[in-house]
C-alpha cells in the first residue's frame, strides 16, 4: 500500500512538472501573498527512525493555493499545517529508498541552488497553475526529537 501511495504521489508530481516543462517558464514576480520560506531538518531520535527535512511556506492571505514544491532534487506535495491555515508544509523523508530521477531527468528544464526551491500555486481568481522560483531560503536549527533508549 506505501508503495502505491508514493507511486501515486510520484505520478501526479511527473505530471505537474511536465506541464511546467512545456511552459518552461516561472512567473517572475513573487505572489503578493507569498511571506517567508525556511526549512528545518529533524531526526527521530528512534534507532532506524530516519531522518528528513521539512520546508515551511508562509502567506500573508489566501489569494493562492500553493500545490507542490521542488527542492534539493526531491518533490513534495504542500499540505495546510494543521495549526495555521496560512502555513504549508513540503515534507522529505530520508529514511526511505525511493529514488527521484526528475533532478537528473533531461526534461526539467529549471535549474536551482541549494537554497532555492520551486513551487507550483493555484491563483483564486482564476484557478491558473502558475511556478515561481523562491530564492534565499533559510534554514532553521535542526530538531532532534527524544529518542526512546529502550530500542537500542
Amino acid at each position: 500500500m506505501k508503495v502505491f501511495k508514493i507511486a501515486i504521489i510520484t505520478l501526479v508530481f511527473a505530471l505537474i512538472f511536465v506541464k511546467c516543462a512545456s511552459v518552461s517558464k516561472l512567473t517572475n514576480h513573487a505572489p503578493e501573498a507569498l511571506k517567508e520560506a525556511y526549512y528545518q531538518n529533524w531526526n527521530s531520535g528512534l534507532k532506524d527512525g530516519g531522518s528528513g527535512t521539512d520546508l515551511y511556506i508562509g502567506l500573508h492571505d489566501n489569494p493562492i493555493i500553493l500545490d507542490s514544491v521542488y527542492f534539493r532534487g526531491q518533490l513534495s506535495i504542500l499540505s495546510k499545517s494543521s495549526n495555521h491555515s496560512l502555513l504549508y508544509i513540503g515534507r522529505f523523508s530520508f529514511n526511505n529508498q525511493i529514488y527521484n530521477e526528475l533532478a537528473e531527468s533531461s526534461f526539467f528544464p529549471f535549474q536551482i541552488k541549494d537554497n532555492e526551491c520551486l513551487i507550483s500555486y493555484k491563483l483564486l481568481k482564476n484557478n491558473t497553475l502558475k511556478y515561481y522560483r523562491i530564492v534565499n531560503v533559510k534554514m532553521r536549527k535542526t530538531l532532534n526529537y527524544p529518542g526512546d533508549s529502550s530500542r537500542f
